[in-house]
């Protein structure tokens, strides 16, 4: 008795279904005036790139002059750090009484801090051995290139010197961020490259 009632809903909705699919306009008909007469020619490909083709393009060339670049990074900052070596050892062997004197504060501190005199208490001292205090990558003189087409190794085409950032102010190897601990390392004896 029950079932002729379950039925009256799915026929409900299959009449519905059937109305939808029957009120969707048809395909036009097709007449004999639309068939062309001749054959259809190929379809080439656009002869002209498209933007996003050549913007992918200069971007390739690009990563692959800055890839040149870094592959010879480290040898050109190794003669940097050499050429270095009498300024950066200075800087080392003038403060390294005042260092000496820091760390034995830090040690005697309750924290094993203290607050760097050497720099300007915030990780930086007032000048930089490698540009000198230019700002500028020592290798390219600030422009970037090695040659016309080829980025820095030094900068890698940054055009700013790699010890302080363009900023003139390199980091103070006594500290770390302004405060002397024991925990840190001692200064490095030759410049960094990295």
């Amino acid at each position: 008795m029950n079932r002729p009632l379950h039925l009256i809903p799915l026929l409900i909705l299959g009449w519905l279904a059937y109305l939808l699919v029957a009120s969707r306009p048809g395909p036009p008909p097709s007449s004999q005036a639309d068939i062309p007469t001749d054959p259809p020619q190929s379809v080439s490909a656009p002869a002209v790139p498209t933007e996003y083709a050549v913007e992918l393009s200069r971007l390739s060339v690009e990563q692959r002059k800055r890839e040149q670049a870094a592959a010879k990074t480290k040898p050109f900052r190794e003669d940097l750090q050499v050429a270095t070596m009498v300024p950066w050892s200075k800087v080392i062997s003038n403060n390294w009484p005042a260092f000496q004197a820091l760390r034995r504060q830090a040690a005697a501190a309750p924290n094993g801090t203290t607050p760097c005199t050497l720099c300007d208490s915030k990780g930086y001292m007032g000048f930089c051995v490698l540009c000198r205090n230019r700002g500028k990558c020592p290798t390219c003189a600030g422009t970037g290139k090695a040659r016309e087409n080829e980025y820095c190794p030094t900068c890698l085409g940054a055009r700013k010197c790699y010890l302080c950032f363009g900023t003139g102010k390199m980091p103070c190897p006594f500290c770390d961020d302004g405060m002397i601990t024991l925990k840190w390392p001692l200064p490095q004896k030759m410049m960094p490259v990295n």
